[in-house]
């Protein structure tokens, strides 16, 4: 059981997205205005932030800018009241994680919120160093190398024999 945040500035909207999720499974926290989910964000600290809006609003860049500092790996699903190809592609250029169509239906929501949901960010991790045997390897081939090439310039720079009279 996860912990969404449902921001919207329409009542209907966030409340048909919140019946969705929590059929799923999971507690919802519903925002109305960019602040109010900010604070909730800093406070219950959700694994996942939907923010449903229509495609003529500048809300979603909004949201994901603000999220982009308060909690940068937080997964930010754009639900679009109307659907809209283009739109969805400006939406995943800003940096959304997914941008879902109606019907908000919990059949529907649940792949997008399962993959969300899964999203741990990008992992670093220092690469191990080499076996003792592989860079043995390594350094006697580079050796050798240096030696061909070492070979190879003294020929071509040692005098040719002068032809006898």
């Amino acid at each position: 059981m996860a912990t969404v945040t449902v921001l919207s500035e329409r009542e209907e909207a966030r409340r048909g997205l919140a019946l969705a999720i929590e059929e799923l499974g999971h507690r919802v926290a519903q925002a109305h205005a960019v602040r109010e989910a900010v604070d909730l964000l800093a406070e219950l600290k959700p694994q996942l932030l939907i923010v449903a809006c229509d495609p003529g609003s500048r809300l979603a860049e909004h949201v994901l800018g603000e999220v982009d500092r308060v909690q940068p790996l937080l997964p930010v699903v754009v639900a679009l009241e109307r659907r809209s190809a283009a739109r969805a592609v400006d939406l995943l250029r800003a940096g959304a994680y997914e941008v879902v169509a109606p019907p908000w239906t919990a059949e529907n929501l649940s792949p997008t919120l399962a993959k969300a949901l899964r999203f741990k960010g990008v992992a670093f991790e220092a690469s191990a160093p080499m076996e003792p045997k592989k860079a043995a390897v390594s350094k006697l081939a580079l050796v050798v190398a240096a030696v061909l090439v070492a070979a190879g310039a003294w020929r071509a720079l040692k005098p040719a024999p002068a032809p006898p009279p």
